[in-house]
Parts: structure tokens; C-alpha cells; sequence
């Protein structure tokens, strides 16, 4: 049967369960039987109109309902819905305490050769930022990101770095490693490169931000090195694998989160790429969490219930006022 997968602040409805199966044959009856089985379920999906509310988040799969065919989607046994709270509770640097989230749109596009989700703010600051994702490829959690971001008020692009090789068969690391090793990794920086154009060709002129994390951490660390006109931000990216002129050519603004406990990426060579930033004078700032691994900020999910919420949402909060701070300014002169 289909499945829910239920986020940590809506567990209390369903007494602690993190997957509730659902016999149904779309998604609007799927979310009724919800309702049955677990009643206050529905009020905080859907509004009075019966559509998904606008603090909601719902895909079907990886894919967006609202990309989609809505709650009209027809459901298959192995299909797995999540549910993820765009603003409800929790970690959201993007609206003022008290606020409400605004509407932002979602629309698929095509930036250069790359299918890519774009998500625009009610209000636009005309600033934009770039995603890249980690080796799981453009799942729920980075359209969640995107779409995040957007309610910040700015532009958000998440390319699909692996539409070549196709979703993955499961979400499970053995699979994504298996298509990262199909992929041309020589393909990935100039798609993004060529996303950035896109981006800029929209509209989002003077400095762009980007925001990386695993392998997108390492691509936004090279995008620095060939591109001085952007604000970026490296989740547990890894120096070790840029070349020795790409990182001598790093231009700032620059914020990178790292735990000290993950040895893939090791401590020391993020060490070494901040003493060299530090002597070229490049504006950097480096926070690395104690007693954290790879990945703490999409394994957190931001929910309030992991124990890696507090650095997680520490990051995201800093990540969010760097691009305040330095979104739509001129780029420094090397």
C-alpha cells in the first residue's frame, strides 16, 4: 500500500509512527484515509478550498504534487508520500517571528541543458540563489530548501545534475553511489555554470548566491574559483578534491559549515583551505560543529526532534542572513 512518511512535529497525530500505510487510489483520498485513521491530519494539509495549504510541502515520490497532477495524482502500491512543513514550528530564519509565510510559485524549467525547479517569492528582491545537491540528487528536502528560500524573497534554481542517469531505483546510499559512478562528473560544473546564466538571464543581475553540500558543496567551491561575482555557502564540502589553482582562485563572500567528525572530508584539508583564504585576504568564515558527521544538515531534516537540530538550524539561520547581507552587492576587486 501506499505510504506517508510523517515529519517529527506531526508524529504526536500519529502516535510517534514515522510511516502510516494508506489504502487508496489517489492522492485526496489517501489523505482522507489519513484523516480516518489519524484524525487531525487533515486540517493541517489541506485549507478550506481543499487544496494544500501554503505552510505545506507534499510529494508524491520525489516530486512535487503541485508540479504535478495535484491531489488528483493516482497513487501506485510502492509509492511513498511525504509530508514536509514549510513553515510550521520549528527552524525558519526565512519569516519574521509572528509573520506568515508568503506564496512562492513553482515552476519546472529548463536551464541550459538541465530540467531544474524554480521557485519565486511574492515579494522579489531580485536576488537569487543557486542550489546544488548532494549525491541523493533533487529530493524532497532540497525542493523543501528551494522553496525555502523563496519565502525569504529570493529567486531559488535546483538543478537535477542527474537527469542523464535518471531517478534513483531507491533512496538508499549503495544506489546512489551506484548512479554517481554512471555519471559524467565532467558534466556537472558546467551545467551549473550554465544554470547561473539562466538565472542571470531572468533577471537576477549583480551577485548571485550558491549553496552546495556534499559533492554540490565541493561544486560551489569551484564555481568560486571561476566566477567572482557570487555568495557562497559550503555545506561539508570537500577541499581535498579541488585543484591547486582552483583554490588559489577562490573569491568571497564564503561560508562553509563542516562537523568535526566527518573524516571524508577531514578537518585538516579544511584547514588548509582556510589558512589560504586567510592569506589572499578573502572574506571566509568557517564553523565547524563538534561531534557531527557528514551530512548533518538534510540527515537533521530540521526538525525540531533531532538531535542534530540546534547546529542544523544554526547553520541554515547564518546561511540565511549571509545572503541578506551580501545579495545585490558589487563583487570585491581581487
Amino acid at each position: 500500500m501506499p505510504q506517508f512518511r510523517i515529519p517529527g512535529p506531526l508524529r504526536r497525530l500519529s502516535n510517534g509512527e514515522l510511516t502510516v500505510a494508506v489504502e487508496a487510489g489517489d492522492l485526496r483520498s489517501a489523505v482522507e484515509e489519513l484523516e480516518r485513521k489519524h484524525p487531525g491530519f487533515k486540517e493541517r494539509l489541506l485549507d478550506d478550498q481543499g487544496e494544500v495549504r501554503q505552510v505545506v510541502n507534499i510529494f508524491l515520490n520525489d516530486e512535487d504534487v503541485r508540479l504535478g497532477e495535484g491531489l488528483d495524482a493516482r497513487l501506485k502500491p510502492s509509492d511513498e508520500i511525504s509530508i514536509v512543513p514549510a513553515v510550521a514550528g520549528g527552524c525558519h530564519p526565512e519569516v519574521a517571528e509572528g509573520g506568515e509565510a508568503p506564496p512562492v510559485a513553482r515552476r519546472e524549467v529548463r536551464a541550459g541543458e538541465v530540467p531544474a525547479l524554480y521557485c519565486t517569492p511574492q515579494v522579489d528582491s531580485g536576488a537569487a540563489v543557486l542550489i546544488a545537491h548532494d549525491i541523493y540528487g533533487r529530493s524532497p528536502f532540497y525542493e523543501n530548501l528551494a522553496a525555502r528560500l523563496a519565502t525569504a524573497g529570493f529567486r531559488a534554481l535546483l538543478p537535477d545534475l542527474f537527469h542523464r542517469e535518471g531517478p534513483l531505483v531507491e533512496r538508499t546510499r549503495e544506489a546512489a553511489m551506484e548512479r554517481m559512478g554512471r555519471s559524467d562528473r565532467s558534466r556537472w560544473l558546467p551545467d551549473l555554470q550554465a544554470a547561473l546564466r539562466w538565472l542571470r538571464s531572468e533577471g537576477s543581475g549583480g551577485r548571485v548566491g550558491t549553496v552546495g553540500f556534499c559533492m554540490g558543496g565541493t561544486l560551489v567551491l569551484r564555481l568560486a574559483a571561476a566566477d567572482d561575482d557570487l555568495a557562497t555557502v559550503c555545506y561539508y564540502g570537500f577541499p581535498a578534491q579541488l585543484a591547486a589553482d582552483e583554490a588559489h582562485r577562490i573569491a568571497g563572500p564564503l561560508l562553509g559549515f563542516w562537523g568535526d567528525q566527518d573524516e571524508g572530508v577531514g578537518m585538516e584539508n579544511v584547514g588548509r583551505l582556510d589558512a589560504a583564504l586567510t592569506r589572499r585576504g578573502i572574506e571566509h568564515e568557517f564553523e565547524i560543529y563538534p561531534g557531527l558527521g557528514h551530512g548533518f544538515l538534510s540527515r537533521s531534516e530540521l526538525d525540531p526532534g533531532n538531535p542534530m537540530y540546534q547546529p542544523a538550524c544554526d547553520s541554515w539561520t547564518r546561511a540565511i542572513q549571509f545572503y541578506r547581507e551580501n545579495l545585490r552587492k558589487p563583487a570585491a576587486v581581487r
